[in-house]
């Protein structure tokens, strides 16, 4: 019963320590937050890294995973060919047969390479910590552990990227593959950060992509694909975009993920020349934008939506810190909508989606 009051409660803490850091924004004062970051640190994993095994529906995957080594002298024998991922089971069951300590590791890597990536690349890490943990922590990172780490390895990717350091983000773009392959999307990167995208030109793709999203691809494009032998793509491309079962209904043009996100990209829109300049690179907005589209384009795949959607929208923590630090007249009134959208986020994902539901912590003795 104490999960939500003690998730709220830190919740409540990273809403007290945007509000310090923003009065010492205000006053010029840099780096106060990096003191901090280790105990955020400690409290991110509370919930992520000693959580009891088997309390997500996710959890089995990896449990089987997990048990595969242990029963077969050290070889995976599932269908899942990241190596990455397949190595560090490994690692973990060479030393223990306790699959508590593959989530931990997973839930210390991904808020490590999550920290890392706002310290370096966000201009409010307090604000784009508070909405990681309103909402991306809570639906991916602690029930789909290996998307976690992979897109929080790609977002440090993406940080280098906007730097121009390309040698360094293909380094960790490419480890972020080796965990998770849907990441491998993000060599799309370089091509959307070369192209120059007027807000004009902006404006109709979004209508371009409305258009698409209302008259729906499930009929041509399930189609084309019926009679194709596609390979070892074959299996997971029935599952998600030709047949209609629970993991491919159409998400719909009205849901609230879509919604928000179109709100949040017409204001990200208004202040785009300012966010450039703070964050040093248009990436960001263009990431975020490719994610909007992405959601309406194939409104009628969920999965396929929602996965990389989200994987385009991880440019919004650095928006969302951006757009309060940018604003001189309406610093205080933004910085209150990020606060209030953190808050419904986070009780949508609790107490609408109930992902405390069965929440144990995990007994050491």
């Amino acid at each position: 019963m104490f999960i939500i009051p003690l998730y709220f409660f830190l919740w409540s803490v990273l809403v007290i320590l945007s509000c310090y850091e923003l009065i010492c924004i205000q006053k010029k004062h840099k780096n106060v937050f990096k003191p901090y970051i280790l105990l955020i640190f400690l409290l991110l994993i509370i919930f992520s890294g000693f959580r009891l095994p088997g309390v997500s529906s996710d959890d089995e995957i990896y449990i089987s995973i997990f048990n595969q080594y242990l029963s077969n002298n050290g070889r995976v024998t599932s269908s899942t060919s990241e190596i990455g991922f397949v190595y560090i089971n490994q690692l973990i069951g060479y030393f223990t047969d306790n699959v508590f300590y593959l989530f931990f590791i997973f839930a210390l890597l991904t808020v490590f390479f999550t920290l890392i990536s706002f310290v370096k690349g966000s201009p409010f890490v307090a604000v784009s910590i508070l909405v990681y943990f309103s909402h991306v922590y809570l639906y991916r990172d602690m029930i789909q552990i290996r998307a976690g780490l992979s897109y929080s390895i790609f977002m440090l990717a993406l940080v280098y990227y906007s730097r121009k350091n390309y040698s360094t983000a293909t380094i960790f773009w490419i480890s972020s593959t080796l965990v998770h392959f849907s990441a491998f999307i993000g060599c799309i990167i370089p091509l959307i950060n070369k192209i120059r995208f007027s807000s004009k030109t902006i404006i109709w793709l979004f209508l371009l992509s409305l258009g698409i999203g209302f008259i729906g691809l499930y009929k041509p494009i399930s189609f084309m694909l019926d009679n194709i032998n596609l390979g070892l793509l074959t299996s997971p491309i029935k599952t998600y975009i030709l047949s209609r079962n629970e993991f491919n209904k159409p998400l719909g043009l009205l849901n609230p993920t879509t919604i928000k996100q179109c709100i949040w990209f017409f204001i990200f829109l208004y202040y785009r020349d300012k966010l450039k300049a703070e964050l040093g690179s248009d990436l960001f907005f263009k990431m975020y934008f490719l994610s909007v589209c992405t959601l309406l384009v194939f409104a009628d795949f969920s999965v396929f939506a929602a996965r990389f959607g989200s994987f385009f929208a991880i440019s919004e923590f650095f928006l969302l810190a951006a757009i309060v630090v940018i604003s001189k007249k309406n610093k205080y009134f933004l910085f209150s909508m990020v606060i209030i959208y953190c808050f419904f986020m986070a009780a949508l994902n609790v107490f609408s989606k109930g992902l405390f539901d069965g929440f144990i912590f995990y007994n050491f003795r």
